[in-house]
This record gives C-alpha cells, structure tokens and sequence, in this order.
C-alpha cells in the first residue's frame, strides 16, 4: 500500500488544458454538427461550384449580410469589447455592403432581427459562440474567395467580407 501511495504521488498528474484551448475545444464540439450542416446547403456547395454565377455570389452575400445586419449589433450588446477583442473578432457588416455595392447590389432593409433575438435567449455563451462561427469562417472564406478569383478573374474584388484578412489568416490569432 505504502509503495502504491509513493508510486502515485510521483507519477505524472494529467495537465489541464489552458482555458482558451478549452474553450476551443468545447467550441469546436459544440458547432461541429451545424458547421456541417451547413456546408451541405446547397448555397454553400454553389459557392465552390467552377460555374457558379455572379447572381448566385450575390444572393449569398445579401443573405450573408441579412444574418450579419442582426446579429453584429447585438453581438457588441452581450458580448463585452475585452471579450471580444480578446476573442479577435471584427464586424464584417460593413465589409458585406462594400461587397454588395462592388456587385451593383443594394444590401437589404436593416431591419432584419432574428438572429438578435435568438441569441438574446441565450445569452453571453450563445454571443461568444456567434463570434466564433463568424470568425472561424473567415478560414473557409479563403478557399471561397480563392476559387472565385478563378472563376470571375484575379481583379475581382468583392471578397473583402468572407476573406477578411487575406494571406495573414493564418498568421492572426484564431478565435478559440
């Protein structure tokens, strides 16, 4: 018993892992089965398609901007500025517009608040993981505004929303 107890003591206690990476973690689990949900929308497929159309691109960057219009405002309400700042999140509704009127396209109403209310029910946890999705997908914007380049030209230029930090995405911090 006495040599069991020694043995113990001395042997390796499992490390915990970082908050943030936790968090990560526990973020990454939790929107795992929405983020592939999704990608199987067929929005989303379209928008990798090689023949995708500028009216396809343009009724995803108005529908993105209908989501965006909602919820970055109440984001900034729930979700303090240390907190997200430390999470690395930047509003991207303006980013939207630019893109829309690139494309010669009115963005929508700003009356659009939806997703403002289903966050509300939920609170500060359901802001911080809006924030995560919206900033983790600017990983998957890459790709998007990569292919579409290729698809409309390399001086095409309405990707400043979904692409927002271009080359450097991978250099930044990620949002847990």
């Amino acid at each position: 018993m006495e040599l069991e107890r020694a043995a113990m003591s001395q042997a390796p206690r499992p490390i915990s892992p970082p908050p943030a990476a936790a968090l990560a973690t526990a973020l990454r689990q939790a929107t795992a089965t929405a983020h592939r949900a999704v990608e199987t929308l067929p929005l989303s497929r379209r928008l990798l398609a090689p023949d995708l159309t500028l009216d396809e691109y343009r009724d995803y960057l108005y529908r993105l901007t209908l989501l965006h219009q909602g919820l970055e405002p109440h984001l900034t309400t729930i979700v303090p500025d240390a907190l997200r700042r430390r999470l690395g999140a930047r509003p991207r509704l303006a980013a939207l517009r630019d893109d829309l009127a690139r494309l010669d396209t009115e963005p929508p109403d700003p009356h659009n608040t939806l997703p403002a209310r289903l966050c509300a029910e939920q609170g500060i946890d359901c802001g911080i993981g809006a924030l995560y999705v919206l900033e983790g997908s600017s990983l998957g914007g890459q790709l998007i505004a990569r292919r579409l380049r290729a698809r409309f030209g390399a001086r095409f230029t309405a990707t400043e929303a979904i692409d927002p930090y271009g080359a450097a995405v991978g250099a930044r911090p990620r949002a847990p």
